[in-house]
């Protein structure tokens, strides 16, 4: 029971980092679509849920956002997005956060609302989109490994799920860290991340 819930938790994971890799590579499509033909690519589109594995991600960002949105205003600033984002380790300044903000912002109000988030993170092409756990598994450790020294500890990887947004058990957090700790070290070095990764992968 505690290697499938850690299981379960790697995937809730891998979700979140497509989630935001297809973020990142859309800011990109939209610049490069101004730079050559002076016109944006479409602004997001309403998305509905309908799949369990849809509406099961739908609830997953509705938690985000209301981390973020501490004034309970229903909308993110720009600022706001950024920061969403910066927690979950895509870095975005200036021009590229302005694109995506662009992208998102339907109703051009300045503000991003659940609706308008969902429409540009939870698209169907993103959805439909599969990249191996073994692809991102390197940003995965990186997004937990929050000094750079090629370790995890308990703590960094409390830090990281809680900025999550996502009401993680702490329980379950425990677990997933004995699980991937394999020598009972008490840190998770990047091999060992690997080849948590690795065997998860030959079972699916």
């Amino acid at each position: 029971e505690k290697c499938q819930k850690a299981i379960e938790m790697l995937f809730t994971l891998h979700f979140y980092m497509q989630q935001l890799k297809f973020v990142a590579e859309m800011a990109k499509e939209d610049e490069a679509a101004r730079q050559s033909t002076g016109s944006a690519t479409p602004r997001s589109v309403a998305f509905e849920p309908k799949s369990e594995e849809e509406k099961k991600a739908m609830e997953e960002l509705r938690q985000l956002f209301e981390m973020y949105d501490r004034d309970k205003s229903g909308e993110l600033s720009p600022d706001e997005v950024g920061e969403l984002l910066g927690t979950m380790g895509v870095r975005m300044q200036g021009k590229e956060l302005d694109n995506l903000i662009r992208l998102m912002d339907k109703d051009a109000s300045g503000e991003i609302s659940l609706d308008e988030l969902a429409g540009v993170m939870l698209s169907r092409k993103k959805m439909e989109k599969e990249v191996k756990l073994s692809e991102v598994g390197t940003e995965l450790f990186e997004m937990f490994d929050k000094d750079g020294q090629g370790e995890i500890s308990l703590d960094e990887m409390i830090m990281t799920l809680e900025g999550l947004g996502k009401n993680w058990d702490m329980e379950d957090i425990r677990n997933f860290f004995e699980v991937l700790d394999a020598d009972g070290g008490g840190t998770v070095d990047k091999q060992e991340f690997m080849d948590f990764i690795a065997d998860v992968e030959a079972i699916k």
